[in-house]
């Protein structure tokens, strides 16, 4: 039987397009939640299952991720754009 590490978070700040925030309050109150399945053995992503505004980015990543079957430290290692949700993802592995 494998190990996988579960990650699970219920909300947190996400970037959003800068054409649906009026204000910078508006931008901060976005929430998303996320969660990830981390083999632990490969330190490979199975899987990643995102909701909040521009996820769509996200999870085009995490296709590539799996993939490419990409190491979780490789992952952390990228510098993401910011403020935008895929900035977080190196605190979603």
């Amino acid at each position: 039987m494998k190990n996988y590490d579960l990650f699970v978070v219920g909300s947190g700040m996400a970037g959003m397009s800068i054409f649906r925030a009026q204000t910078i309050q508006e931008f901060m109150l976005q929430e998303y939640a996320f969660k990830t399945i981390i083999d632990k053995e490969t330190e490979t992503v199975l899987g990643a299952h995102l909701i909040g505004p521009s996820a769509e980015e996200t999870i085009n990543l995490f296709a590539v991720f799996i993939k490419t079957e990409m190491r979780v430290t490789e992952i952390k290692k990228i510098i993401f754009s910011y403020p935008t949700l895929v900035s977080d993802i190196s605190y979603m592995l």
